[in-house]
């Protein structure tokens, strides 16, 4: 299991009401910014944040994201796979205003996306980007304030709103409040606080066949299933993603989800994930359990005649709260599956409850129970012993 590190800084308002965050990539509990490529710092906030099981609730609540965006993610759309809604787009200060930038940006405005500068320094090559900015934040240490309320007063008619970052003093905040700023941010208010966070690792094997099908030209739709049906990190985040999307019916399989994404967004969605992986990340047993649960449950399903894919995401899935050591009501308040899925998980009901109930007795090595539920499920006890057999082995079988 791995940790996650993001720091969150409040903004307020004029009445000191907190209105968002500003979140910020950390690599450990020193809460100081790593030597790390901002491309990257940027995919694991994204991650960090807007692709975990309850981080809407622990680090936003009911407030927006400001995350920054470096030049290469910015014209590459990265920010169009995050919900409109729990995001501000900042423009980091050392992009270069080029037309390429400019055109990515109209993008985004279309979408719906709420736009900042940050760190703006007034120059002309920025006047075209002006009518599809939202907000302005200014640095008031390395920006003089009498610069600033001319800008201010300049732009009064347009809704561009402006943030006052390094508000460090009572003077400071009062200052800022006066040549007409709306929003507030600096040590005044809070210092960054860290929020640590359990993950899930993503195999480095996983994330390199991804990249390899999404560089085709023509994406194999049922390759790409394979890979997210064999890695449970991957899974979660693809399942987690999909529902940020605010899909209106439950996902029910891999191909579903896929699917629904189309490629465009499937391949932003993998330079995402891959981006943010860590290169020593290796699978730890219980996510190899989690496969083989996966497996079993797969081929037990088969044979009864179950829906496979249903089967497999109950068995990759059932091992969850244990890897986030939170509750599955948690976990499934985020992600939307099928309510025979969620059952058999959370209660063991139904059929595929039954099949999970079965895999965990031979986990246990429970023979009376496994006797039981063959002869409840009206299975044969060798076929059963020897799909457990195959599941140990959990790369042979491909979710349908």
């Amino acid at each position: 299991m791995e940790k996650s590190f993001v720091a969150r800084q409040p903004i307020v308002d004029c009445e000191e009401k907190l209105i968002g965050y500003e979140l910020l990539f950390r690599e450990g509990k020193n809460n100081a910014f790593p030597d790390i490529d901002p491309d990257k710092a940027t995919s694991k906030v994204l991650l960090g944040v807007y692709f975990k099981n309850d981080s809407y609730d622990s680090i936003l609540q009911d407030k927006v994201g400001f995350v920054n965006f470096p030049y290469k993610s910015i014209v590459k759309m990265v920010p169009a796979l995050m919900p409109k809604s729990k995001i501000v787009v900042e423009i980091l200060e050392d992009c270069p205003p080029t037309d390429e930038l400019l055109q990515s940006v109209k993008k985004l405005k279309r979408l719906g996306y709420k736009i900042a500068l940050d760190d703006f320094v007034p120059s002309p090559e920025w006047r075209s980007f002006l009518p599809y900015i939202d907000i302005i934040k200014f640095d008031i240490s390395t920006v003089p304030l009498a610069k600033v309320a001319v800008l201010i007063k300049k732009l009064d008619k347009s809704k561009i709103q402006f943030v006052a970052e390094r508000v460090e003093t009572q003077e400071d905040f009062l200052n800022c409040k006066e040549i007409g700023f709306d929003y507030f941010q600096g040590y005044y208010f809070a210092k960054p606080e860290l929020v640590e966070q359990k993950t899930i690792s993503t195999s480095q094997v996983s994330i390199l066949n991804l990249c390899k099908e999404v560089s085709k030209q023509e994406i194999d739709i049922k390759k790409l299933e394979e890979v997210f049906a064999n890695d449970v990190g991957l899974s979660y985040k693809l399942f987690r993603y999909v529902n940020s999307t605010n899909i209106s019916n439950p996902i029910r399989s891999f191909r579903q989800a896929l699917a629904y994404l189309g490629s465009d967004k499937i391949r932003m969605f993998v330079s995402l994930v891959a981006l943010s992986s860590d290169k020593n990340s290796a699978p730890e047993p219980i996510y190899q359990m989690s496969l083989q649960r996966a497996c079993f449950c797969s081929l037990v399903a088969k044979e009864l005649s179950l829906s496979r894919s249903d089967a497999y995401i109950v068995g990759l899935f059932s091992l969850l709260d244990s890897m986030f050591k939170v509750s599955f009501d948690t976990i499934f308040s985020s992600i939307k599956i099928d309510n025979s899925v969620r059952a058999a998980i959370l209660n063991k009901q139904g059929a595929l409850g039954v099949v999970l109930t079965l895999m965990e007795a031979y986990e246990t090595a429970d023979w009376m129970k496994i006797n039981l539920i063959n002869k409840q499920l009206n299975l044969c006890s060798e076929n059963s012993g020897e799909y457990f057999t195959k599941s140990l082995n959990w790369n042979t079988p491909k979710a349908k």
